[in-house]
């Protein structure tokens, strides 16, 4: 309540102010005196070419830095669709098998920055959300750090419906 009060007096001592007349001193030094005037010197076009090439710039690079892009591999060798919907279902270790089969080549290593690389299965609604990460052994743990991962879905009897690669890493700690 006092600070309502406080706030109230505060505000009624501006309104007196404002109404005798009084003038603070920003208000008189703050003038409005519009926009420069054009430079049409050498140094001023140049200085306008150059916001000229920013701005081009930035407008082309604006979509790519807007978000993520959406990139799936497909085709017979990285999301293959060859199997019959009536074909028996895969158990989850299945599952997993045909996931790694579908991963690029050395995805899993071994190579100077990738020791293995990890694969979890969920199942979600009849199919199989398999997860699969790179990961580095240190002190006898699976390190992900800047590591790729991948998704690879797969409906209940091991076709692929999506192989979404995940954002990768640079591979160096």
């Amino acid at each position: 309540m006092r600070r309502v009060a406080a706030l109230a007096a505060t505000t009624l001592e501006v309104v007196a102010f404002a109404k005798a007349g009084a003038q603070c001193r920003c208000a008189m030094e703050a003038k409005d005196t519009g926009p420069p005037p054009p430079d049409y010197s050498p140094r001023g076009q140049a200085s306008r070419g150059r916001r000229s090439v920013v701005m081009a710039t930035l407008l082309v690079a604006a979509p790519t830095l807007a978000g993520p892009i959406e990139v799936t591999l497909d085709g017979p060798r990285f999301c293959p669709r060859d199997r019959r919907a009536d074909a028996k279902p895969l158990a989850t270790a299945e599952a997993i098998a045909r996931a790694r089969s579908l991963l690029p080549d050395g995805f899993c290593g071994p190579s100077r920055d990738v020791d293995g690389c990890d694969l979890d299965a969920e199942v979600i609604d009849d199919t199989f959300r398999v997860y699969a990460h790179q990961y580095r052994s240190r002190g006898g743990r699976h390190d992900w750090t800047l590591l790729a991962h991948t998704y690879v879905i797969l409906d209940r009897v091991g076709n692929c419906l999506a192989h979404i690669p995940g954002t990768e890493g640079t591979g160096r700690p």
